[in-house]
This record gives C-alpha cells, structure tokens and sequence, in this order.
C-alpha cells in the first residue's frame, strides 16, 4: 500500500476510512487499491482510478437514497447531483446556518471545478482514457499526486455527510 512520505499514514486516509467502515465496498476498495498500487509510477493508471473513484462514490450514495444515477451523467454531473441529497452545511437542529452554506456554496463550486479538472487531465492523460500513442509522454508524477490527494478529499466529504445526513433521512438500502 502506498504511504505518505516518511510515515506509515495511507496515501488516501480519507478512502481508506470509508473502506475501514464498509469493508463490504469491493468494487471501490479495489479502485483504491489500485490507485495507491499505481502511485507514483503509474501516472495515467492513477489520473484514470481519481474519475472512477469520484464516480463509484456518488453512484453508491444515490443508489443508497433511492436515487438512480443516469448513464449519461458524467462525473461533474454525477458529483452536482450527488450534491443535491447530502446536506452540507446543517445544524444539530437539521437547520442551515446561512454563513456555512455561502461557504460550502464555494466549496462545491470549488469542488465541482476540482472534477472538471480531473475529467479533462484524464481524458488527456489517463491510461484508461480514449487511447494515445504508445509513445507519447507520461504524465508527470506531481500532477496525479494533487489529483489522488483531491479525489480523496472529496470522497471524504462526500461520504462523510452522506453517512452524517443518513442519521436523520432513512436510506434505500
């Protein structure tokens, strides 16, 4: 498993937590597995796994809220509508406070560019992506650090308010 450097903290704590309390998420402990196995050789591997993970997350959370996704969303549609059933931003009373939702207004729109990104340095780069030349040159390394690091940060916060929501709207399953 991939680390951080110097230390034996996951390469993506915040993934690693979900699958730590959902051991049963094969699909997405094995997207995750896959991109810390890839990191840091494997650059188009790990730009490729970010899209999937960001999209089996929010595929899982809306199939859990009784929500089917569309075929045809793509991941910042996917995020933008997973968005839409967590409530960022709440209360102990289940309330809004309005300062904390202009902020998570600009962290969504934040994230929801983070994604464009990742989308965009993916189709261009990835290793799963529309095919390259065999010889073209790989993704420099850097770049598909900050894009894992971001996808696990939204993960984290996806999953993280779906789970704290799910506390007080019951789920499909």
């Amino acid at each position: 498993m991939a680390t951080s450097t110097g230390g034996s903290m996951p390469f993506l704590p915040a993934c690693r937590e979900l699958l730590d309390s959902h051991p049963e998420s094969l699909r997405i402990r094995e997207q995750v597995e896959a991109l810390e196995e890839a990191m840091p050789d494997r650059p188009g591997v790990v730009v490729s796994f970010c899209r999937t993970i960001i999209e089996t997350t929010c595929k899982t959370i809306l199939a859990d809220r009784g929500i089917v996704a569309d075929t045809a969303w793509e991941a910042p549609k996917l995020v933008k509508e997973t968005l839409r059933y967590v409530n960022l931003g709440p209360r102990d009373d289940g309330g809004v406070d309005a300062k904390l939702r202009s902020g998570v207004d600009s962290l969504v729109q934040g994230l929801n560019q983070i994604v464009s990104g990742i989308v965009e340095i993916r189709n261009a780069h990835g290793s799963a992506a529309h095919g390259a030349d065999a010889y073209s040159p790989l993704l420099d390394s850097r770049y598909a650090e900050i894009l894992a690091r971001a996808t696990d940060s939204i993960v984290g916060l996806l999953f993280k308010t779906h789970l704290s929501s799910a506390r007080r709207d019951p789920l499909a399953r």
